[in-house]
């Protein structure tokens, strides 16, 4: 996962790994990274991603990717006080989560529409044909303010990279992948607040998060 820039719309010309220097910067010794997100319940589109990340990390030797998910807003860093602008409190955290319970339980019309790479990582592009993502984010923003971002772009990511490539090669490799026939619906999925680990890398040398996640909210337990 990546830390707290957006970084989906940067185009330089070789990949770009993950600083330590940087992601011990961002964390600044916080253990506990809050995010709203996606959580994939088609069975049948997990399996088809399971297999192209598979496929994405046997070619370009990508970290592994364990839950699918679209981040939907980055709500930042768990703490007992307001230190720094990408800090939350527990007590702004429960507003976000009574606001999310106050919202229609309404399915996204989540839609995937191609494979794209760039010099962070490799993911699907996704739209959502409904009003539902932008309700979410607008009403959490209402509560706190999301941490700073270039832009916000659904995706799925498949993978990041553990090793440096000249994008017009990654680019190259992912044509001769076999790819879901695009655009390709998402039937289900819920929505979730969870904590990662800030940090614990996903290398020594690596300074991305894992994708391991501790759910604080979600609405299948409102179901």
């Amino acid at each position: 996962m990546q830390n707290n820039k957006d970084t989906y719309t940067s185009t330089p010309h070789h990949t770009i790994l993950a600083d330590m220097g940087n992601f011990k910067d961002w964390h600044k010794g916080r253990t506990r990274y809050c995010v709203w997100m996606y959580r994939l319940d088609d069975e049948a589109i997990r399996q088809k991603l399971t297999h192209l990340a598979a496929a994405i990390s046997t070619a370009l030797g990508t970290a592994p990717i364990h839950h699918f998910h679209v981040t939907l807003f980055a709500s930042g860093f768990l703490s007992t006080s307001i230190r720094y602008n990408d800090d939350i409190t527990p007590d702004t955290i429960g507003r976000q989560i009574d606001a999310a319970k106050a919202l229609p339980h309404t399915q996204p019309r989540l839609v995937m529409t191609g494979l794209e790479a760039n010099a962070y990582g490799i993911f699907i592009t996704l739209e959502d044909q409904s009003a539902t993502t932008d309700q979410i984010r607008s009403t959490l923003a209402h509560i706190s303010g999301e941490v700073p971002r270039d832009s916000f772009m659904p995706h799925i990511t498949l993978g990041s990279y553990l090793q440096a490539h000249p994008l017009a090669q990654v680019q190259a490799i992912l044509k001769t992948l076999p790819v879901p026939d695009f655009p390709m619906p998402i039937s289900h999925c819920h929505l979730e607040l969870v904590t990662l680990d800030a940090t614990t890398p996903l290398r020594p040398d690596i300074g991305l998060c894992r994708d391991n996640f501790t759910t604080l909210y979600s609405v299948q337990n409102e179901q």
